[in-house]
C-alpha cells in the first residue's frame, strides 16, 4: 500500500513537475529519470588501455608514468573530462545537487563491477576534505559518491579513518610539483587500519598528487593495496603527456 502511495504521488509530481535532463534541460520521459539519452552519448566509459596510474591511453604504466613514486597500485577511472562530466561535478561540488554525485558514483560503481575487480574485503573510503571546507560546502562530495558505489558493490564505507589535517589552497591552478607540494603531509590516518585492501574515491584526478599522499600514509599503516577510483581524468593533458 506504501509503495503503490508513493508511486501515485511521483506520478502527480511528475504531471505537475515534468522531469528535465540535469545536462541540457530537455524533458523527460517517464522511462528516463534523469539524464536524456541525448546527452548519455558523451558519458560513455573510456575504452582501450589505460595506464594503471594515471588513466591514460598508453602504456601498463606509461612512459610518462614510468620510475614515478606511486603509492597507490591501480586506478580505475571512468570517463574523460568533457563538457559533459565537468557539468555533473560542478554540479555536485559547487551548486549543492547531490543527485548528480550519486548518479555519478552508481555508475562508477557499475564500471568495477564489470571489470570484475571488486573483492569483498575491500573498504571504500573517500578522499576527504578539510573540515573548513567541509563546513563551507555542506557534505563532501567524494563521500556522495563513495556511497553511491558501494551501494553497486555492496561495499562498506569509512568517511572516518582519512582526516586532512591541513587546509590546503585549491589544486586548480598549481603545476604537478606545486601540487605534489601543496598536500605533502595534509593527510593522517586517525582510526586502526583493519583492511588490507583500500579503494580511494574521488572526483576527478589530475596528477594523482592527492591520493597518491593519501595512499601514502594508508600503507604507512599497515595497508596492503590501495586502489583508486575516479570519476574522471581530463584525456587532453594524458594524450599530450602533460602534467596538469
Amino acid at each position: 500500500m506504501r509503495q503503490a502511495c508513493s508511486l501515485l504521488l511521483q506520478a502527480v509530481l511528475d504531471l505537475l513537475y515534468p522531469p528535465h535532463c540535469l545536462l541540457c534541460q530537455a524533458p523527460l520521459s517517464g522511462v528516463v529519470q534523469h539524464i536524456c539519452s541525448t546527452c548519455m552519448i558523451d558519458l560513455k566509459p573510456m575504452e582501450g588501455v589505460r595506464c594503471i596510474y594515471c588513466g591514460g591511453p598508453a602504456g601498463d604504466p606509461c612512459t610518462h608514468c614510468r620510475g614515478r613514486i606511486w603509492n597507490y597500485d591501480q586506478l580505475f577511472v571512468l570517463y574523460d573530462f568533457n563538457d559533459k562530466v565537468r557539468q555533473l561535478v560542478h554540479q555536485l561540488k559547487y551548486q549543492g545537487k547531490t543527485l548528480s554525485g550519486r548518479i555519478l558514483g552508481h555508475q562508477l560503481g557499475k564500471y568495477i563491477q564489470e571489470m570484475e575487480m571488486w573483492e569483498p574485503e575491500t573498504l571504500i573510503v573517500p578522499v576527504p576534505l578539510h573540515g573548513s571546507r567541509r563546513r563551507e560546502r555542506g557534505y563532501n562530495q567524494s563521500t556522495i559518491l563513495a556511497r553511491a558505489l558501494a551501494k553497486v558493490v555492496d561495499g562498506v564505507v569509512d568517511e572516518r579513518i582519512l582526516e586532512r589535517v591541513r587546509a590546503t589552497e585549491t589544486q586548480t591552478a598549481l603545476d604537478a610539483e606545486g601540487r605534489r607540494a601543496n598536500v605533502e603531509g595534509a593527510f593522517r590516518v586517525c582510526r586502526p587500519v583493519e583492511y588490507r585492501r583500500i579503494l580511494l574515491v574521488d572526483d576527478v584526478m589530475t596528477t594523482g598528487a592527492t591520493v597518491n599522499a593519501c595512499a601514502q600514509v594508508l600503507k604507512a599503516e599497515g595497508c596492503e593495496q590501495v586502489l583508486v577510483a575516479a570519476v574522471a581524468i581530463p584525456v587532453q593533458d594524458r594524450e599530450k603527456g602533460k602534467d596538469s
